[in-house]
């Protein structure tokens, strides 16, 4: 696997981990909030030494915009889609384990939005 690779694979697995985290945390309340901090300081540390721990497209928009930082616009679309793809996956996931197991039919919306939301505005973001 080439270094750009493994770089943005480094962003997919942390954004997945990170997005994991955080909506776990929104829907278990105020203990999962004392663990998050932890938790986020624990993924950007693991990856930081093979991605810069970027996990948010607009940090590397911004580290593409930089004059003073080689970093070329294929690798940070490449980071914008590993990181996208590591919250979808995220938000997926976590639907999936916090689901109702009662309703098996998954083609009916079921529940809120939050789910869509946190995926949109990480888009946005």
């Amino acid at each position: 696997m080439s270094k750009v690779g493994l770089q943005a694979a480094a962003e997919l697995i942390g954004c997945f981990i990170l997005g994991t985290f955080i909506q776990s945390a929104q829907r278990n309340g105020a203990y999962s909030l004392t663990v998050l901090p932890f938790a986020c300081w624990a993924v950007y540390m693991t990856f930081w030494r093979i991605s810069n721990s970027h996990f948010n497209p607009a940090v590397t928009l911004v580290q593409i915009l930089r004059k003073d930082y080689e970093f070329s616009p294929v690798e940070g679309v490449l980071y914008m889609v590993a990181q996208f793809l590591g919250f979808l996956l995220s938000n997926l996931a976590v639907w999936w384990f916090y689901r109702n197991l009662d309703i098996l039919n998954i083609w009916e919306f079921q529940g809120d939005e939050q789910y869509i939301e946190a995926t949109i505005m990480e888009i946005v973001g």
